[in-house]
């Protein structure tokens, strides 16, 4: 997929929508730690205008520092899935990029290791639809060959533990077997393609 947006833009409007979001939450733990890390981001950024010149965990990491933060708001963590997804389906996870191996690499972190403080079941429902729009997004990236083994599993046996939650409705497990279904096929029709 190549990328045709200004990625840089993109990515410093997210950070922005994120650190507006973390000003009005007060109950984030640790959000002055958070803030500075999005703060160190957008001073990375300034005077870049390519994204083939930033690491790919500069822009991760601060989203990946809240999805996986104990004590983080869902709404908080919903908006760090909704900006990763977004990377993901601009092109931001590419091959050619420097750092991305460690990059998607966090990226399945995040969707493993997602940590919210549970409100109602409604909300808690929409971070989980978001995790596996990721973890789809994720897989079918074009650096998703560089996720290892491990990394693809975890991924897959979180979309299995969504479905499988006793309070999930019918629409959240739907969701989660039609996200399973496709990465199956998308993870067989690439070995298929490779051999």
């Amino acid at each position: 997929m190549e990328y045709t947006i200004n990625g840089v833009s993109c990515i410093k409007g997210e950070v922005s929508s994120i650190m507006t979001l973390m000003r009005w939450n007060e109950g984030v733990e640790s959000s002055d730690g958070l803030i500075h890390s999005f703060r160190r981001l957008n001073e990375a950024l300034e005077g870049v205008y390519d994204l083939r010149e930033v690491e790919c965990v500069t822009y991760i990491d601060p989203f990946h520092h809240v999805i996986v933060s104990k004590g983080t708001s869902g709404p908080l963590t919903s908006a760090a899935l909704s900006s990763l997804s977004k990377f993901a389906l601009y092109g931001f996870l590419n091959p050619h990029f420097p750092g991305v191996e460690s990059g998607i690499a966090k990226v399945a972190e995040c969707i493993s290791n997602c940590i919210f403080e549970e409100t109602d079941w409604e909300s808690d429902e929409v971070i989980f639809m978001k995790m596996l729009e990721l973890s789809a997004l994720t897989l079918r990236c074009d650096a998703s060959s560089l996720l290892t083994v491990r990394n693809a599993w975890e991924i897959y046996s979180t979309c299995l533990n969504i479905h499988h939650q006793y309070r999930a409705s019918k629409i959240l497990k739907s969701e989660a077997e039609s996200t399973l279904r496709h990465i199956t096929l998308f993870t067989f029709s690439r070995a298929v393609l490779a051999s």
